[in-house]
Order: C-alpha cells, then structure tokens, then sequence
C-alpha cells in the first residue's frame, strides 16, 4: 500500500476528509486524514522500534516479531534512527553495519505490508550538544544534514517510506528564549532539511516536532512541550508531536491545543508517541494497574474519536528503566529484560492493541471501542469505487469466545474459535456475507467491497456469535 502524497497540492489531499466527516455539535474539532494511493481512508498505528538502548546495538528484531506487531493491530512502524552511528555529529563516523541493520527492519515492515517513518534521535551520540547545534559555529548542521542525505539517498525509490520525521523532542539548550530558538534555529533548520530533501526525493513526508521544555520549566506548564507558532512554509509537512499525558483530562486540551499548531503549519496532525511511561512498581501491583489502565481507556478513545493516526512507544524489553522524581519508569512495552521483549504489560497492551479500521474505501466520520461491552463502531461514508477495506479486530484478546459482524443493525457474518474461527455467514440480505473474510494469523477482518449499503454505513463487530439475527436484523 502507498499512502498518496500529493505534496504539489497538500490541501487537497486534507479538505474532503474534513467536508466529508459529519459530526455532531458536541463532537471535538476533527482533525485531517490520510488517503492511500486507491483514496482510501488510512489510519496510521504501529510502534517504534528502536536501533540502540543505552548506547549499544540491540538484538535485530525478527520477521516474527513483526508478525506480533500485526497482530496487535499496526500497520505502521517508526525506525528510532540515532545521530552517532550514521556519522551525523564531528568526532563520530558513519557505520555500514548499521545502515544494514536499518535495512533489515525496512524490509520486515515492508513484508508485513508496513509503512515505514524514520525520527532522527541524537540519543548516545559522542559529544552532542543542543546549543553547539543551534550555534553551527563547527558547521555542526552540516553532520546532521549529511546524515539524513545518506537516508534520503538510500530510500528514494523505496514506496513502503512514509516519510522523516527530522528531529526528535529537541531542545533549546543554552539559548536563553524558547520562542526565539524556534523561530531563529529550530524552523530554519527544518527549513533547510525539507529543501535538501526535495532535491532527492520529492514523494515523501517530513515530520516536524516542536520545542521541548527543559525539566526544570515543565512544572510550570501542563503541556511539556513550547507551542508551535514559527510557520515552516513549506509543502508535505505533518505535525507529529507527542503526549505523555497522565491526567486524561489535560488531553483533550492538549490536543486541540496541537491541532490549533498543526492549522498554523498548515499540516496534518498525527501523535508521534503518546502514553505515559510505566512505574517499576506497577508490574506487581494489580491496583496501580487498573489506575493506569483507565489513563490508557480515556488516552485511546479520545484518540479514535478524532480519528488520529497515533505511534506507541516503545516495541521493547525492558533492558533499562530511568529514574527521575517522579520515581523509576520505563516506555517500554514488554517486562523482559532483553532487547526485544515477550512478556507484555498487558494492562498497557490491550488498549494498544484496541479494535480499529485500518484502511476504509470510504470517510471515516467516526469509530470507537466500547471497552466494557466489547463492541466496536464505526460510521463510514462509504465509497464502494475505493474496493476493499480492512479492520483489526484482535479476536484473541478481546473476542475469545467469537465475534460477530452487523452491518447497518442487521446480523452479517460470525467467526466461532469453536467451529475453527472460519466465518459462517448469519441471516442477512443476500450477497452480504461473500464481501467479509477473516484472516485470524493477522487478526484482521477484510471487506472485500461494501455491499449493498447506501451512502452511509455503521458497522459494528460484537461479542458472541448466537442468537443476532432476532435481536439485530432489521424490522
């Protein structure tokens, strides 16, 4: 799949999502979408994964690792890309075997179908500095930029990248101003990498971040983050910040805040990481458990409320964890302590891996997972011209004992682990049940095209597979 870019008219590639998107007046302002090559509505989700911990190179991921991804719904990876070894700082030389690593983790993305963005990190890079950066006393620029040509250079012709995210939560260092750094330093160097870009490569995205506070400010702000105001002027910007909120009512705030920033760039939006970080304390203690829980419930369902393409950090074990004021964490997914961890945080995991549409021949107008009854939702604008449609449905983890599939209130097909997962199809119009299949290796429910629906389709997939089709079927 190739996400359509459409750098020479970015407008137009945003505006019928949003003509598109009815919604109620209670609703919160909607932000853009992304379409596929075939116009189709396309949600970004997935994890980072990361090429170093700690300053040494992790164990390779695998192609089953992977397939794990899949299977808990992503259809997106960003590769942490860190300064040092791609020679991107004076003092630090490029390493072909890294480069080489990158590749494989391209080409495992590439096989699961994954769209692949890339953040510069300058995490463990010899003798890194945020003011020197700024300063560019040494032509320190001149490091960074070389490292993103020898990526852009290496990639150009590679349709599976969605595109660079240019630098990762940066500082401002010894500066004095946040508001002038950004408008002095910050803005002209994505300027500058977004023209380098373009004379390599024309087709992908660059994702820009904003300032981020020093500890010592960020008591004194609820978002840690300095709002973005300095315009990029430039075209197939997305404005991918991240949130670590722990208090669910500072996110929707948060997030219209960044939508305002993302309009002012004139950029989709889309959360680059989200979710905060897990405390030592909480793998062995049921109640801190279910707290956080409900941080990640009310986090994941104001995200697909706003249909926002969302990025989990990170796809780890958990070979080290940090320590602050706050006490010891970790962002990473897994409790192993191993480069590539199996033992998940489920009570993080199963709201990662939530129910949610994929891609959709259609406008998504709005969609959502009712975690207590197990039901998912979805209203679409639908487009049968678009072809297929694909949902991640985790019937492992969420429908153990079956699910089954209404489309517009009336019963349409069922999948029982029982009768071997297979889908059998329940009493509806005729021809419906031939448009739905279920791969249960990648946890994914495919609609061939939608069938013999108007403009407007509600889809809902439930627990269970008995007795629908008196309750559900239309009068």
């Amino acid at each position: 799949m190739k996400v359509c870019l459409m750098l020479t008219a970015l407008a137009a590639l945003l505006a019928p999502c949003m003509a598109a998107s009815a919604r109620t007046a209670d609703e919160p302002p909607i932000t853009v979408c992304f379409r596929d090559d075939d116009g189709r509505h396309f949600i970004p989700r997935g994890f980072v994964v990361v090429t170093e911990q700690s300053g040494v190179s992790t164990t390779d991921y695998s192609l089953d690792d992977y397939r794990r991804m899949v299977r808990l719904g992503a259809n997106f990876q960003v590769i942490r890309l860190t300064l040092g070894p791609l020679g991107g700082w004076p003092g630090n030389e490029l390493q072909q075997e890294y480069l080489e690593k990158v590749d494989r983790l391209v080409g495992h993305g590439k096989e699961m179908g994954f769209k692949t963005c890339f953040k510069l990190t300058t995490y463990f890079c010899k003798g890194f500095d945020w003011t020197a950066l700024w300063k560019n006393k040494n032509n320190e620029q001149d490091y960074v930029t070389k490292a993103w040509r020898t990526i852009w250079e290496r990639y150009k012709n590679d349709d599976s990248i969605f595109g660079y995210d240019l630098l990762n939560e940066p500082h401002k260092g010894r500066l004095p101003d946040y508001r002038v750094c950004e408008k002095d330093n910050l803005v002209p160097l994505y300027r500058r990498l977004i023209d380098e870009l373009r004379t390599i490569d024309s087709k992908k995205f660059t994702l820009v971040q904003p300032l981020l506070r020093e500890e010592e400010d960020r008591a004194q702000h609820n978002i840690p983050f300095v709002e973005f105001m300095t315009p990029i002027e430039r075209e197939g910007v997305i404005y991918a910040p991240h949130t670590y909120e722990g208090k669910p009512d500072n996110l929707a705030p948060t997030l219209d805040r960044y939508a305002e920033e993302a309009a002012r760039l004139n950029a989709p939006l889309m959360i680059g990481e989200w979710g905060p970080a897990t405390l030592e304390s909480m793998d062995t203690n049921w109640q801190a458990q279910k707290r956080f829980q409900g941080i990640y419930f009310a986090t994941t369902r104001i995200f697909d409320r706003r249909r926002l393409g969302s990025v989990k950090a990170w796809f780890t074990g958990t070979k080290k964890m940090y320590t602050r004021k706050r006490g010891t964490f970790t962002w990473s997914l897994f409790r192993d302590p191993i480069a590539v961890g199996t033992a998940e945080r489920k009570y993080v995991m199963d709201f990662v891996a939530r129910p949610g549409p994929l891609a959709v021949a259609g406008w998504i107008e709005r969609y959502g997972f009712d975690v207590a009854n197990r039901v998912f939702t979805m209203d679409v604008l639908v487009d049968r011209d678009l072809g297929a449609s694909t949902i991640f449905v985790g019937a492992d983890r969420h429908y153990p004992d079956g699910f089954s599939v209404l489309l517009d209130n009336s019963a349409v097909v069922a999948s029982d682990p029982l009768k071997g997962g297979k889908m059998r199809a329940l009493k509806s119009p005729q021809g419906w049940a031939g448009a739905f299949s279920w791969d249960p290796r990648t946890q994914r429910l495919n609609i061939s095209r939608w069938p013999g629906t108007g403009k407007t389709a509600t889809l809902k997939i439930i627990p269970g597979t008995t007795g629908l089709t008196q309750v559900y079927s239309k009068p």
